[in-house]
């Protein structure tokens, strides 16, 4: 009896100093009342193009920056009509309205009132007419307005493009018949013509199926799954013969008297001929919702089921809560008190309005306290509740006591949230000081909970270094400022906990370079000055003549170097650090490509005492569970929803974005898959993944998409080097004639001046592209849009790509005074041997 009232005094002063401490942080105003979070209300919008519903809008409740939003396109005809159907979802609207804007937002081209259309019980049809103002297969942007009878503006948006020649409906019905096929096992013969099964296909888990899978996966091996709505159809990109088209559904599938439910998504790249449709690229991704019923639990596990990615989870330090995010809603289980409690989540059972199934907002577990408290974010569209229709990031704090959750912080954002997602998930981290740290818009935030004030802990991020520990606490940065080169003596590390900042700094002749981290030890290489060279193209070679792994303490645990062996790159996964080296030739200076090394770390991964675990179940396959560290009494198991706290007066942090510097966005199924500094690591990831680039204005660097079968700038005519011109100005100025510029580009070269200096200083409205290291291949996207490509060889000397057919690629050659023809094969040897060095540039919207 004793031992039980001393344990019983322990929990009871634990708990009131958890409550203690939380509360001076997290509890701010008065309280109002608690509730239940609010239904949705805006209407969506869909197009409608002969009894097609497709590019499905919702609608936000902020004028967005358009230049960001690219969830869809609509192809526009020759009459310039565009029809809509308006689900009111009982709103009643009382104006409607529209804009078209250019690509980046910044001009108004038609802004009209739509005063003729039909508002029936349930909807609204309307038609409009677009006046004669846009371009043929020119991106712009329309914005159309609803008044609601309450007062409130709602937007919604799509991007738009005239051409007629797009066969929208035979590629829609390509793609949904597709998808219906997978459904009959009969079908397999007549699938199997476009899949390219290899050994990149997964074929142990309905989690992800592509291209590459196998016919039995894509048709559901023995799943026998059933559709329980019908696909919402959304065009992501369209062209004369290429399509990329999305379909979002829901199936549900029996396994004896157990019923699941699914959120399937499938993305389909397509090419059209006049023969045959091709299938260039398929993904499906499959994700069980998570029903918190006792069926979801067995002896020691929590099964979740398939899904298409790891599950996030996170537990108490020590074992007795456990929180885990399933499809944007977030669940915890406390070991202890057999209770499992639904703590966000837009959408549930009975799934019968698809707002709430909207799939634009994330969920992140911040922390998990013993005593069952949990803070949270949620990130990104907001489908309903205090918040519908803003895009934001929203700080949120689960009262385990009381069984309620409260707001503490709410960011808004006014960009597309698929920005915010990837911008999050690069970092955020709230610490005990009451701060929350987040990354936003290649800036790092600290946001107090308390004041609601917020300062910027860094800009001019070189985001393609910036790296954060596995743990989340720790990060580290190097601030460029006006540096074009990327490279800089310093390097700073943050501890987010502590917010102690240090800085590491190499002495001024060696600069360095981070590598990322082994648990929270930073991995970081060093390049001396005098090794460290710019050739005439601009590029900077960074060979890294000593790799250092250094303590979060900050002393140095180890040094790798080897004499005339110089590392150009490396890379970490799980305890194993592999490094790109390079061997220099003293006699000639040059460098030669040598086999890579590994650094093993012997440190042992901390294990918690609730794990996510794998296992095979006939019929599903793979599918994912939690362990528990003990056995779920299910027949007394307990289920909570808790409130929602309103409190007097807002939350909202405004933050004012400090953009000093482009961002390239990588677009492929769908959605953003990278964010980089530089254009050509984002061409590449996009060349990879059939994509797209975007910059920050919304203005399209590169896309493997479609081309013409043929092309040559016409206008680019022979011209040989002379004894004051060498091969690389006559490219120059050849460049610059093609935009109407007349340059002595011999003088500027002969100065100092690097061909980027030369474009840059001298091109308006231009993006100018390094982007060496990139494939031939991908040059013809310029080519095609009568752009020329500079490369430098060798041996100093320059060619232009100005030219390509389906056999060969042309080139003017000032050497040689001439222009030729060359073999596709031979092109890509020829250039991947002088180290694939180009030069670009695109045409870009001014802000």
């Amino acid at each position: 009896m004793k031992k039980i009232i001393i344990r019983w005094a322990v929990y009871i002063v634990v708990f009131v100093g958890a409550l203690i401490s939380f509360s001076l942080i997290f509890n701010q105003g008065t309280t109002d009342m608690t509730v239940d979070m609010s239904e949705a209300t805006l209407p969506t919008i869909h197009v409608v193009y002969d009894n097609l519903k497709i590019n499905e809008m919702h609608g936000y409740s902020d004028k967005m920056e358009v230049n960001t939003i690219r969830d869809s396109i609509t192809p526009i005809f020759d009459d310039r009509k565009v029809s809509l159907e308006i689900e009111k979802y009982n709103a009643v609207v009382s104006k409607i309205s529209y804009e078209v804007r250019n690509a980046d937002g910044n001009r108004l081209i038609e802004n009209t009132d739509v005063v003729d259309y039909g508002d029936y019980k349930e909807y609204i049809s309307c038609n409009i007419a677009l006046k004669d103002l846009i371009e043929p297969e020119t991106e712009y942007n329309l914005i159309i307005i609803l008044k609601l009878s309450d007062g409130r503006d709602v937007y919604y948006y799509t991007r738009i493009a005239q051409n007629a020649n797009v066969a929208l409906k035979e590629k829609v019905e390509f793609v949904t018949d597709f998808s219906d096929k997978t459904f009959d096992v009969g079908a397999m013969k007549e699938l199997s013509t476009y899949m390219e099964p290899n050994s990149e296909g997964n074929n142990e888990s309905f989690g992800r199926v592509t291209i590459h899978s196998s016919v039995k996966q894509l048709t559901w091996g023995d799943l026998a799954p059933k559709r329980e709505s019908e696909p919402e159809v959304t065009i992501k990109e369209i062209g004369d013969t290429m399509a990329s088209i999305e379909l979002k559904y829901m199936v549900s599938a029996v396994n004896g008297n157990e019923k699941s439910y699914y959120n399937i998504v499938e993305y389909f790249r397509i090419r059209k001929t006049q023969q045959r449709f091709y299938l260039l690229s398929y993904d499906r991704s499959m994700d069980r919702i998570f029903l918190m019923n006792k069926k979801s639990f067995v002896n020691d596990k929590i099964i979740l089921g398939i899904q298409k990615d790891d599950v996030q989870m996170k537990e108490s330090e020590g074992g007795e809560i456990v929180a885990f995010v399933n499809d944007g809603r977030l669940y915890s289980y406390n070991v202890e008190e057999n209770k499992v409690a639904r703590l966000f989540a837009f959408y549930d059972e009975p799934f019968d309005d698809k707002r709430h199934r909207y799939d634009q907002c994330n969920v992140k577990i911040l922390d998990v306290e013993e005593n069952g408290n949990i803070a949270f974010l949620v990130y990104g569209y907001m489908n309903r509740g205090i918040h519908e229709g803003e895009v934001g990031v929203e700080l949120c704090y689960y009262s385990n006591p009381v069984n309620t959750i409260e707001e503490q912080v709410f960011i808004p954002y006014t960009k597309s949230p698929k920005i915010l997602k990837c911008d999050i998930e690069k970092l955020s981290y709230l610490n005990k000081r009451g701060n929350l740290l987040v990354f936003i818009d290649g800036a790092i935030y600290k946001i107090s909970v308390a004041s609601l004030d917020y300062e910027i802990v860094a800009d001019s991020i070189d985001e393609d270094s910036f790296c954060v520990s596995a743990s989340g606490r720790t990060i580290m940065w190097q601030d460029m400022g006006e540096s074009e080169n990327s490279v800089t003596t310093d390097l700073t590390v943050m501890d987010l906990a502590s917010e102690n900042i240090t800085m590491t700094g190499k002495n001024s002749s060696e600069y360095i370079r981070p590598i990322g981290f082994m648990a929270e030890d930073l991995i970081y290489g060093v390049c001396d000055e005098n090794d460290m060279t710019e050739n005439i193209l601009g590029d900077v070679t960074f060979p890294m003549n000593k790799v250092v792994i250094q303590s979060e303490q900050g002393n140095i645990l180890k040094e790798y170097e080897e004499e005339n062996i110089y590392v150009t790159e490396g890379e970490i996964a799980d305890n194993q650090i592999t490094l790109k080296r390079v061997m220099l030739n003293p006699d000639t200076g040059t460098y030669s490509e040598i086999s890579d090394d590994n650094i093993t770390s012997n440190a042992d991964v901390e294990e918690g005492t609730n794990a996510i675990a794998d296992v095979s179940i006939d019929i599903f396959e793979k599918i994912e569970q939690i362990a528990l560290k003990k056995e779920v009494d299910v027949k007394g198991l307990k289920t909570l929803t808790p409130k929602e706290v309103l409190y007097e007066g807002g939350r909202s942090v405004p933050i004012k974005v400090k953009e000093t510097k482009n961002r390239f966005f990588v677009y492929g199924n769908g959605e953003i898959t990278a964010v980089f500094d530089n254009p050509a690591k984002a061409a590449l990831c996009a060349y990879d993944i059939r994509g797209t680039v975007v910059d920050t204005l919304g203005n399209e660097i590169y896309s493997r998409g479609e081309t013409v079968p043929r092309n040559q700038i016409m206008s680019i005519t022979e011209e040989s080097t002379t004894d004051t011109k060498n091969s690389l100005a006559i490219c120059l100025d050849t460049m610059l004639k093609q935009l109407g510029i007349s340059r002595n580009t011999e003088t500027m070269l002969s100065r100092g001046d690097t061909a980027y200096d030369v474009l840059k200083n001298n091109l308006n409205s231009i993006y100018v592209l390094n982007l060496t290291g990139c494939k031939m291949d991908m040059m013809l996207y310029y080519v095609n849009q009568d752009i020329p490509v500079l490369s430098v060889l060798n041996d100093g000397s320059a060619v232009l790509i100005i030219g390509f057919n389906e056999q060969n690629i042309v080139l003017m050659d000032p050497n040689s005074g001439t222009i030729y023809k060359m073999g596709m094969n031979d092109a890509r040897q020829m250039f991947e041997e002088n180290f694939n060095r180009f030069m670009t540039y695109a045409h870009i919207h001014e802000s």
